[in-house]
């Protein structure tokens, strides 16, 4: 009874973020479709063309993530495409800025505003891909494991850059070292 109440008091004591992502552990899933030419992508109704553009890029991505890790993805992936910014950010418990964002239970999510600059799907499928297989591979001691700026930074420099368009080399080696 002791842990619930510190669970509750954390929740409390937290900002949205926390919250969101707690709340989307008891969204369901169910009412995404299945891609007929790729069971590993799913879509809610209305997203069926976007999740057709992240298919061409999906063996690639799972490939270059494999290699990068040395490891092979011990779960299958899964890819959701929400309907809007808005479901994306309900169902994977974050903000609607990103433009992908993997989540403890339900695997992968992409944001339908991705789908604005196609020329990035590849990248950011790939970025992504690199925090689902950490996160299979380590599970919740993801979180707590490797520093922030490595974990994005590996994602990046796997991915040739996505999510990191906007971000100089110099830049980056400030964040590194100011921790």
């Amino acid at each position: 009874m002791r842990w619930l109440g510190s669970l509750l008091c954390m929740f409390m004591l937290s900002g949205c973020t926390t919250t969101n992502l707690a709340v989307s552990f008891f969204r369901s899933t169910n009412d995404f479709q299945l891609l007929s030419k790729d069971a590993r992508i799913r879509y809610e109704s209305g997203a069926e063309k976007l999740a057709a553009q992240v298919q061409p890029y999906l063996n690639e991505a799972i490939s270059t993530v494999e290699v990068a890790h040395y490891h092979k993805f011990p779960e299958p992936v899964r890819v959701h495409i929400p309907a809007s910014a808005q479901r994306f950010s309900a169902m994977a418990g974050t903000g609607m800025q990103p433009k992908g964002a993997v989540h403890p239970k339900n695997g992968l999510f992409l944001n339908p505003d991705l789908f604005d600059s196609p020329e990035r799907i590849p990248r950011i499928l790939t970025h992504e891909l690199s925090h689902l297989l950490m996160r299979q591979l380590n599970g919740f001691r993801y979180l707590g494991g490797a520093p922030p700026w490595f974990n994005e930074g590996f994602a990046a420099y796997i991915s040739s850059g996505g999510g990191a368009e906007k971000v100089s080399e110099k830049e980056a080696s400030q964040f590194m070292l100011a921790g």
